[in-house]
C-alpha cells in the first residue's frame, strides 16, 4: 500500500506552488472583474453627481483604468515573469491613481478651486478599494507592493503641492506659541486658508494605510497557508482512504509517523482471487480486461472498507487485504471471517448481473489466515510501502491457491477459525461460525505439519460462488 502522499519532497512543494500560482491567476481574473465592477459603479455615480464636460475627464481615467487592468491580465497570462509585469502594472495604476485624485481637473469652468484643496476632501479614502482589490489577487507579496507603490505615488503628489509658491505647512509658518494669546487665531486662521497643506494629516494618512496593507497581507498570507494545510490533509485522507476503511482516516491523516513504527502484531490476512482470468481474458480485448479487473477491485474493495479491512495491495487479478493493521482490533478474525462471506455474496451477485447481460460469471477463491506478522512501512523514502509480511501471509496465500484443489470458494485456517471462536460474544456471531465447517487438514508447502482448514458451508440458497480446478 503506497503512502508517498506522506513523503513531501520537493516535487510536492513544486506542486502546491504551481497550485497557487494558479490560484493568483484565477484572482487576479476575479480581481479584474470586480476592478470593472468597482469603476462603474464610481463612473456611474460621478455621472449622476458632476455635470459634463467637467465630468468627462472623470469618465476618461475610469477608461483608462479599465484598459490598464485588460492589458495587466493578459500580460500577466502571456509572460515568462509575470510577478515583475504584475508589479510594473501596480505601480503605474498606483501613480495615475494619485494624479487624478490630486491634480486639477483640465474640463472643469473654472479653476478657482486650488490644488491644495484636493488634499482636503479625504479623496485618499479611493486608496483603500485599490488596497481592497489586491487582496483578491491572493498573493501577500502583491498587497505589500500595493501599499508600498500607491503611498509612495500618494506621498510624491503631496510633496509636489507642498512645493508649490502659494502651499501654506505647519513648517514655513512661524506660529505664536499656545501661550500667546493670538496662537489660536493664528493656528485657525492658517487650518482655513485654501492653500493650506496639513503634513500632520498626511502622517496619519500614510501610517493607517501602511497598517491597513500589512493587516490584510497578514490575512492573505494566513489565508493561503490554511489553503496549503487543507490541501494536503486532503490529499492525505484522499490517499488513504483508498486504502483504508473510512472510520480508521481520520486517525492516520492526524498523525506524522503512524505508519513508520516497525512492529509485530497479530492480523488477519485475507487473499481474493479471480480463478483462472488468464486464460479468461485471451478472449477480451485489452480496454474490456482493465474494465473487468477495474469492476472486480471496485466491488472488493468496497466489501473489505465496510468490514474495516485495509488493503496492503492490488496484484493483477488478485487483492491482499489485512484486518488489524494499522491497529489492531476486539474482533479482527470475525471481521475477517463477515468479510469473506460478503465478498462471496457480492461477487456471485455480480456474476447474474454479468450472466442477465450475456456476459460470462467470473470465479474467485477466498484463503484467510490469522496469525503473527510483522507490519511496517518499506521501500525508498520517496516511495514508502505500508505492508504486512511474515508466514501469516505465505499460509493466506497458500490457502488461496488450495481452494482450486478442494474446489471450495473459501478455505479458512483452523487458526483464524480458533481466534474467532474466542472473539464471538453474540448469538450472531455464533451463527457467523456455524456457516463454516471444518475439511480435511492441509499440505502446505514449507509447513511441516499438516494444517487444520476450514470451509464456507455450501447451501442451496447461498451466492457463494463455486470454484473449479485450474492447473
Amino acid at each position: 500500500m503506497s503512502v508517498t502522499s506522506m513523503v513531501w519532497d520537493e516535487t510536492t512543494q513544486e506542486r502546491i506552488r504551481q497550485a497557487m500560482r494558479g490560484e493568483e491567476d484565477a484572482g487576479l481574473a476575479f480581481a479584474l472583474g470586480a476592478r470593472t465592477l468597482a469603476l462603474l459603479v464610481v463612473g456611474t455615480w460621478l455621472a449622476i453627481e458632476l455635470p459634463m464636460p467637467r465630468v468627462g475627464y472623470y469618465l476618461g481615467l475610469i477608461g483608462l483604468f479599465f484598459v490598464l487592468g485588460a492589458a495587466h491580465y493578459m500580460t500577466r497570462r502571456r509572460s515568462d515573469n509575470p510577478t515583475a509585469w504584475t508589479a510594473l502594472f501596480i505601480a503605474i495604476d498606483s501613480s495615475l491613481l494619485a494624479i487624478a485624485l490630486i491634480f486639477p481637473n483640465p474640463l472643469a469652468e473654472s479653476n478657482a478651486w486650488p490644488i491644495q484643496g484636493n488634499l482636503r476632501i479625504h479623496n485618499d479614502l479611493y486608496l483603500y478599494i485599490w488596497l481592497a482589490l489586491a487582496a483578491i489577487s491572493y498573493s501577500p507579496f502583491l498587497v505589500v507592493w500595493t501599499g508600498i507603490t500607491t503611498m509612495a505615488a500618494w506621498s510624491l503628489a503631496t510633496w509636489w503641492v507642498t512645493t508649490l509658491p502659494n502651499t501654506i505647512t505647519e513648517l514655513n509658518q512661524h506660529l505664536a506659541t499656545p501661550a500667546d494669546p493670538t496662537w489660536t487665531d493664528e493656528t485657525f486662521g492658517m487650518f482655513f486658508d485654501p492653500y493650506f497643506v496639513s503634513l500632520t494629516a498626511w502622517q496619519n494618512q500614510v501610517v493607517l494605510y501602511l497598517i491597513a496593507t500589512a493587516l490584510v497581507a497578514a490575512a492573505v498570507w494566513r489565508s493561503r497557508n490554511l489553503l496549503v494545510r487543507q490541501a494536503r490533509t486532503e490529499r492525505a485522507r484522499g490517499n488513504l482512504a483508498r486504502f483504508f476503511s473510512p472510520n480508521m482516516v481520520e486517525q492516520l491523516a492526524e498523525s506524522d509517523d503512524a505508519l513508520s513504527e516497525v512492529r509485530s502484531q497479530e492480523v488477519a490476512v485475507l487473499f481474493i482471487d479471480l480463478v483462472g482470468f488468464t486464460r479468461y481474458s485471451e478472449s477480451l480485448a485489452p480496454t474490456e480486461v482493465i474494465e473487468l479487473l477495474r469492476s472486480f477491485h471496485q466491488r472488493s474493495a468496497k466489501v473489505i472498507f465496510e468490514h474495516g479491512g485495509t488493503i496492503d495491495k492490488y496484484m493483477g487479478d488478485g487483492i491482499m487485504a489485512t484486518f488489524g493493521t494499522p491497529e489492531p482490533g476486539a474482533k479482527d478474525a470475525l471481521s475477517a471471517l463477515h468479510c469473506a462471506l460478503a465478498l462471496s455474496d457480492t461477487l456471485a451477485a455480480w456474476n447474474r448481473e454479468r450472466q442477465a447481460t450475456g456476459d460470462a460469471p467470473i470465479q474467485t477463491g477466498i484463503g484467510l489466515h490469522f496469525g503473527a506478522a510483522v507490519v511496517g512501512a518499506v521501500g525508498d523514502p520517496r516511495c514508502l510501502e505500508f505492508t504486512v509480511v511474515g508466514d501469516t501471509v505465505n499460509v493466506a496465500s497458500r490457502l488461496e491457491r488450495l481452494t482450486r484443489q478442494r474446489n471450495h470458494p473459501i478455505i479458512v485456517s483452523g487458526d483464524t477459525i480458533g481466534v474467532a471462536q474466542a472473539q464471538a460474544e453474540t448469538d450472531g456471531e455464533k451463527a457467523l461460525l456455524d456457516r463454516f465447517e471444518q475439511i480435511e487438514d492441509a499440505e502446505l508447502r514449507g509447513r511441516s505439519a499438516r494444517l487444520p482448514v476450514w470451509s464456507a458451508k455450501h447451501q442451496a440458497d447461498s451466492l457463494i460462488t463455486p470454484v473449479t480446478a485450474e492447473t
